[in-house]
């Protein structure tokens, strides 16, 4: 045994390998994006009839969640952009802002979760208020840098908003959790 099967049997035997085969598959595929336009059509229309929802960003927990399942950056990151890009477009707002904030939260979610443990209620719960949090901070930078807008960040607001989305995640991972057994 060389050292470099050495340190691929030490580095496997450390990190868990995600249980997922390793191509996609076309129904793999179309589950996922028939999962994102679903959660962008009730972050639009949920709202209207309920005002409290509008703190929900169903598509940043969608996205979080793929990142925690694949636990791979890329498929990770091009999820994140074309979830933000589809939320900008459905959104009146200009197209970009939520895709480039989507796509760090993507990957650094899928990052992350490659060294963690995101299996158990609790620290997906506390990941996902943490990636809101990023999620938020990020989208009003970017608001205040590229637009020059005078927005303002409403700390508690924002607080409690990720606790409202971690609670929210955590009961939607475990929907989503069954959903992709029975893909």
């Amino acid at each position: 045994m060389n050292f470099r099967d050495k340190l691929g049997h030490s580095l496997r035997r450390r990190h868990r390998e995600p249980d997922l085969p390793q191509r996609a598959t076309l129904r793999g595929v179309i589950f996922w994006v028939v999962v994102g336009a679903v959660s962008l059509l009730v972050q639009v229309y949920l709202p209207v009839y309920a005002p409290l929802a509008s703190q929900l960003e169903l598509p940043l927990i969608v996205t979080l969640y793929l990142a925690f399942l694949v636990r791979d950056p890329v498929p990770a990151l091009l999820y994140g952009a074309l979830m933000g890009v589809s939320q900008d477009a459905l959104l009146a707002q200009p197209v970009g802002l939520f895709g480039i904030v989507k796509t760090l939260a993507a990957y650094s979610a899928a990052s992350a979760s490659s060294r963690l443990d995101v299996e158990h209620p609790a620290p997906r719960c506390v990941l996902i208020c943490f990636f809101f949090l990023f999620h938020q901070f990020f989208y009003w930078v970017l608001r205040e840098a590229l637009l020059g807008l005078d927005v303002q960040f409403p700390i508690l607001l924002t607080l409690a908003a990720a606790m409202l989305n971690g609670a929210a995640g955590v009961l939607i991972f475990l929907l989503l959790d069954r959903l992709v057994r029975v893909v």
